[in-house]
This record gives C-alpha cells, structure tokens and sequence, in this order.
C-alpha cells in the first residue's frame, strides 16, 4: 500500500525536476544563468539527482534507499554551499522574481526528501 509519504516524495520530486528544467531552460537561453563546477551547470547536476531521486524511489531494488542517499548527497551538498555563500556575500546565484536566491528552496527539497524518506520507511516498517 502507498502512503502518503511515498506520493509526497514522488510530487515533491516531479515538482523539483519541472523547476530544474526552467532552470535548464534559461541556462540554454542565457549564458551563465547556473553556476557551474567544471563547466557543468549545477542546474544540469540537480535534474540528474532529482531524476535519480525520484527512480530510486519508484522503482524498488535491493539497493534502492542507498542509492536515494547518494543522489540526495549532490543537491544537498550544493544546497549547503550556496546557502553558506549566500548568508557570507561571496556568491551571488540565481534568485527567484521574489529575489529569494535559490539554493534556500534546493535546501529546503533536500531537507524535504530527508526527512520525508525517513517517514516513508517508518510508515511501512523498514526503519
């Protein structure tokens, strides 16, 4: 039986791979609109992991939650960077019309699937 957990976590996740790909959008429009790491823009990076976040938990293996962990450790890793750099002044990435910069909200997607995960196995008695 699905819970409610597993659907938030599926919703949550189609809702971040849509809000990466407008980011992957204005990426192709504009030059530079997603910092980059090795010339790879982190908005290419996070639809990959939301992508592998949302397969690993559709889709059920021997090693699924180790492999949601580990695509959960990229974004959450950005996540955490860009919000540092963001409170300190020294980077300065893309921002929403509202002007909140956009690694709070990816941190928040990744706190979201943390804690959200950690309710799912509860829910169905693997934790």
């Amino acid at each position: 039986m699905k819970t409610f957990w597993y659907w938030s976590i599926v919703i949550v996740a189609l809702y971040a791979m849509y809000a990466s790909y407008g980011l992957i959008q204005e990426e192709y429009t504009k030059t530079h609109a997603c910092p980059e790491i090795m010339t790879i823009p982190f908005c290419y990076i996070g639809f990959v992991c939301f992508t592998l976040i949302l397969l690993n938990h559709i889709i059920p293996y021997r090693y699924s939650e180790q492999g949601f962990a580990i695509a959960l450790f990229m974004p959450m890793t950005m996540a955490i960077n860009g919000s540092m750099f963001e409170l300190f002044g020294k980077f300065i990435g893309p921002k929403t019309s509202s002007g909140i910069p956009l690694s709070y909200i990816l941190l928040v997607f990744c706190v979201y699937f943390t804690v959200a995960k950690i309710y799912y196995l509860k829910s169905i008695g693997e934790w």
